[in-house]
């Protein structure tokens, strides 16, 4: 969530395909974007520059809301139901921490 320009998802997204083939082609990586521009540079970063096209879904919407979360669980599950596999759910939200207060 909140991913900023995406470095961190298309980084872990080339280490799990290529370390975990199998796995990498079962996963949905989702990211929730409030900022258009910001989703923009994912979409180059993530999709057009390193080809996770399949494994990637941009959320645009607010983290803070319900309903970005439930369209966020809802593109995972097209993906799982595709497959007809359960998987497990992951959250990463290391914007939230790079965002916490530290000078204090």
């Amino acid at each position: 969530m909140l991913s900023g320009t995406a470095p961190l998802c298309s980084l872990l997204q080339d280490y799990i395909a290529e370390r975990e083939p199998i796995t990498y082609s079962t996963m949905t990586y989702c990211t929730i974007e409030l900022s258009s521009s910001l989703a923009a540079a994912q979409q180059d970063l993530v999709v057009q520059q390193r080809g996770h096209a399949t494994a990637w879904r941009c959320i645009h919407g607010d983290a803070a809301t319900p309903q970005a979360w439930a369209d966020a669980a809802a593109a995972a599950q097209q993906r799982r139901q595709r497959q007809q596999q359960q998987q497990h759910t992951f959250v990463l939200m290391m914007e939230v921490l790079d965002n916490l207060p530290h000078d204090r």
